[in-house]
């Protein structure tokens, strides 16, 4: 999880719904015993939705801002929203990583 931390967002994600839901409640026990309350959580996984709904710590935000993206967590869609009036553009995680590779393998 440390290597996840930025500022005061955690991102990360796992493989599998219960990798998913197993982290959920190991990072909210270790934040919990440092006296830090991870206090707002938005997933892709209903599994993970639905948990912290439970625990009052869901986040039902159909877009949420991380680190300067839109992210829709039903669709699994980042935007990225350029500084001008020009249109955005979306991608799938998995796509953005791709065309960043692709970019930087190309300079």
């Amino acid at each position: 999880m440390k290597e996840n931390i930025y500022v005061n967002n955690v991102i990360s994600g796992c493989n599998q719904d219960l990798e998913t839901v197993a982290y959920y409640k190991e990072a909210r026990s270790i934040m919990n015993e440092a006296h830090f309350n991870l206090r707002s959580w938005s997933s892709n996984s209903s599994s993970l939705r639905e948990e912290a709904a439970k625990d009052g710590t869901s986040d039902s935000n159909e877009i949420v801002i991380i680190l300067g993206l839109k992210w829709n967590p039903f669709l699994d869609i980042l935007t990225l929203t350029a500084s001008t009036d020009s249109p955005h553009s979306s991608w799938l995680p998995s796509e953005m990583y791709y065309k960043y590779r692709r970019s930087a393998i190309n300079l």
